[in-house]
């Protein structure tokens, strides 16, 4: 017997190579991007969520010292998280915010604001279709401090 004949099996036949081989590629691909994407949302959000911490704290240090906000003080608040996307009827603020001469050296100054932040993430709605979806999360921030004057 011939055993060149025997062993056809491992020959590389030709066309063998092709498309097939490199599917697994591009399903890596597809998901390597989905899952970037889907990361880089999460981190546009949290990233909102630190600058909201940070406009908050300013204005918490605002009321520390000068025993509240006043009305000038207050609309850039509201200006400052307008520039983040966060509508004026999206908040909604409690606390001893605004000055009204009852607050003593010492006393407690507390700000809470709750707000509705865009909120962004990739769904898919079938194998084919990718969609980027626009809510909104509700956020609460409560920053306390002591009356300095």
């Amino acid at each position: 017997m011939d055993s060149s004949k025997n062993r056809w099996w491992l020959k590389k036949q030709k066309g063998a190579s092709g498309v097939i081989d490199y599917v697994p590629v591009f399903l890596l691909v597809i998901f390597g991007a989905w899952m970037f994407l889907q990361a880089g949302l999460q981190l546009k959000y949290l990233d909102m969520l630190n600058r909201l911490q940070n406009i908050t704290g300013k204005y918490i240090l605002i009321m520390e010292t000068q025993n509240g906000m006043t009305v000038q003080e207050l609309e850039a608040f509201y200006h400052e998280l307008s520039e983040l996307g966060i509508e004026g009827g999206d908040i909604d603020m409690e606390g001893t915010t605004f000055w009204d001469g009852n607050i003593q050296y010492g006393d407690e100054i507390y700000l809470e604001v709750r707000m509705k932040v865009p909120y962004c993430r990739l769904l898919v709605s079938d194998t084919m279709r990718h969609i980027i979806s626009m809510d909104k999360k509700e956020v609460s921030i409560v920053k306390c401090g002591l009356a300095l004057t």
